[in-house]
């Protein structure tokens, strides 16, 4: 979230005029969800198959009513 700007650019950069990139950014909102429990948590608020996530994947879903896009992407090498 904090390298938007510079990753749009990098993206306009590269397109080569092969596609045209739009940065929607603004209508989007990033809630982190971390720690030990994280998994266990956001199930308590979605139907989606979190615990089953596996590490730099995606699932789209309704998250607390919420249209969203849950991904397990945590760095810092806990669960």
């Amino acid at each position: 979230a904090s390298n938007a700007e510079k990753d749009f650019e990098w993206m306009r950069e590269h397109a080569h005029g092969r596609a045209e990139v739009l940065d929607r950014s603004a209508e989007y909102g990033l809630l982190a969800l971390q720690g030990p429990r994280a998994a266990e948590i956001l199930a308590r608020c979605t139907s989606l198959p979190v615990a089953e996530l596996r590490s730099f994947w995606f699932v789209e879903g309704d998250v607390a009513g919420t249209a969203a896009l849950v991904a397990r992407t945590g760095y810092t090498g806990e669960d």
